[in-house]
């Protein structure tokens, strides 16, 4: 089964890109894109409810239907929002204004590994195919990600590099970190109304927000030299980019989740080089 590369969501009518990271507060900024094309969606209410109706279920208002899936974008008219790939993504952010969230990568592992591994009985398809299992410990469910390709890889484990960057660079101009996004969010708004874009919420909205604030997990996980080994092993790329101060050295969690840019980080141009060794 191939995955999608159609990580990125295209508005056209607001000139807007925004590369979809799971596990990175994904679903919260998917709900302001759906107050963002509220107009739109309320202009293409009777079309969308025959088309989003008959496709999940029938006995349910189309606009009670939860903006976080996937399949909720998909099935929208072109002219109001539609998935693209990371090539046509890059030639769009010449005329659009792009933004991504990213999330430390040992805080996304864990938020992927209780969701999809404790909290449900049956795991996705892309994760039993790599061996993993429904209750499996951590560590073996580390491994299992680590020794498989990418290209096998489900997209809540996805490498964030492998979803937002072609050849070394972010797609997205402004990347804001899951960290730090009261404070990002607002930054964002700010610079998407200069843009031309209003109609974005000043404040996120909350979803799926289970682990916030919990740090008992990643603790452990810290503490566990082995495990740390493993996430820097898979996510090295993810780490050299978007997180070069947890790359060496010990962690804590105040490290992990403290230690991000102030704002937004720009990109725009050349790939991203590597650190060099001191």
């Amino acid at each position: 089964m191939e995955a999608s590369d159609q990580h990125f969501l295209h508005l056209p009518a607001h000139h807007l890109i925004y590369g979809r990271v799971p596990k990175a507060a994904n679903s919260s900024v998917k709900a302001a894109l759906t107050r963002l094309i509220r107009p739109e969606l309320q202009r293409s209410r009777r079309q969308l409810g025959q088309r989003l109706q008959h496709l999940f279920r029938p006995s349910r208002s189309w606009q009670s239907f939860p903006s976080q899936m996937d399949q909720y974008w998909d099935l929208l008219p072109a002219s109001i929002a539609r998935p693209v790939d990371r090539a046509t993504a890059l030639e769009l952010t010449s005329r659009c204004f792009s933004f991504a969230v990213v999330r430390n990568p040992f805080d996304r592992i864990l938020s992927a590994y209780n969701n999809k591994v404790i909290e449900i009985p049956v795991c996705p398809g892309r994760m039993r195919a790599i061996g993993i299992r429904s209750g499996m410990p951590l560590a073996g469910f580390l491994e299992r990600v680590c020794a498989a390709r990418s290209e096998d890889l489900d997209i809540h484990v996805l490498p964030q590099v492998e979803i937002l960057c072609v050849a070394g660079r972010p797609v997205p101009t402004w990347v804001a970190y899951a960290e730090n996004l009261s404070v990002h969010w607002t930054f964002l708004v700010r610079k998407a109304r200069r843009a031309g874009i209003s109609g974005l919420p000043r404040h996120l909205p909350t979803k799926n927000t289970r682990r916030q604030g919990d740090s008992a997990d990643l603790r452990s996980l810290l503490a566990d030299r082995s495990l740390v080994a493993l996430v820097r092993q898979r996510y090295r790329d993810d780490l050299r980019i978007f997180y070069p101060w947890l790359l060496e050295g010990e962690l804590s969690v105040e490290k992990v989740r403290l230690g991000g840019p102030r704002r937004p980080r720009h990109f725009f141009g050349a790939p991203v080089a590597p650190l060099r060794a001191a």
